[in-house]
């Protein structure tokens, strides 16, 4: 049997994730990849990704200085920026596909197709994944995966309409 993580835990990374995962995908809705290079497309997608790691990090820290009155000590924001780091696990599949699209093997805008569907896939495994950790059926936890994944489509479909 799989050893389960605390709850508090598995809500965190799942969204963290999920988090990482709608921003990336909003990125990708927006970007126009005759105008950019592979290269500059996994330096976005870095520079957004660890931008919104670190402004969740500190907004976190800042938050509990207020409610506290206290300054954070250097432990309470190592801690908060290893809990947050999970926000960057949807750039790993993306720099993977860019750099495919960087070495020649496929188009950019192949690459962006693909990591769309990739993101919207890491969704519906996070939405599964939380559910089980949580003792959940194997129906329901389809059901979550699915409705995670959802958000994702709706960012595609709302990118193929407006184009």
């Amino acid at each position: 049997m799989a050893e389960h993580l605390p709850y508090s835990k598995v809500k965190s990374r799942a969204a963290n994730i999920i988090y990482g995962s709608i921003l990336a995908l909003s990125f990708l809705a927006v970007v126009d990849p005759s105008t950019l290079t592979p290269g500059r497309m996994m330096v976005m997608v870095v520079i957004t990704l660890v931008g919104v790691w670190a402004a969740k990090s500190y907004a976190y820290v800042i938050g509990g200085e207020l409610a506290k009155g206290l300054r954070a000590k250097f432990s309470e924001m190592w801690g908060v920026l290893k809990e947050n780091i999970w926000v960057l696990t949807p750039g790993i599949p993306l720099l993977g596909v860019f750099t495919l699209s960087s070495l020649g093997m496929i188009s950019l805008k192949t690459a962006l197709h693909i990591g769309q569907w990739v993101i919207i896939a890491f969704l519906f495994v996070t939405g599964f994944w939380l559910r089980r950790q949580t003792n959940g059926t194997i129906i329901m936890s389809i059901i979550d995966g699915f409705i995670d994944c959802s958000v994702g489509v709706v960012i595609v479909s709302l990118k193929l309409i407006i184009k």
